[in-house]
């Protein structure tokens, strides 16, 4: 059996549990999921979520370039 949102492994009561197996399983599967999409964000060097992580359509925004260019025209 597994967590219903990141699939982590769970013990349920009629296995036999091994702490190190078991302790060992569940430091891989959220290491797998670490920074990996529809999984568990990571920071990168400056403390932000990088983009990569983000679940988030960017190709409709304007860039700082256009941004400065419409605020140069509105400035006009």
């Amino acid at each position: 059996m597994a967590t219903t949102k990141l699939s982590l492994p769970t013990i349920s009561g009629n296995l036999t549990a091994d702490v190190v197996r078991d302790m060992n399983a569940l430091a891989e599967a959220v290491d797998s999921k670490a920074g990996a999409a529809h999984g568990l964000a990571t920071l990168g060097a400056d403390g932000k979520v990088p983009s990569t992580q983000l679940n988030v359509d960017t190709s409709t925004l304007a860039t700082k370039q256009e941004v400065a260019e419409h605020q140069a025209e509105d400035a006009i």
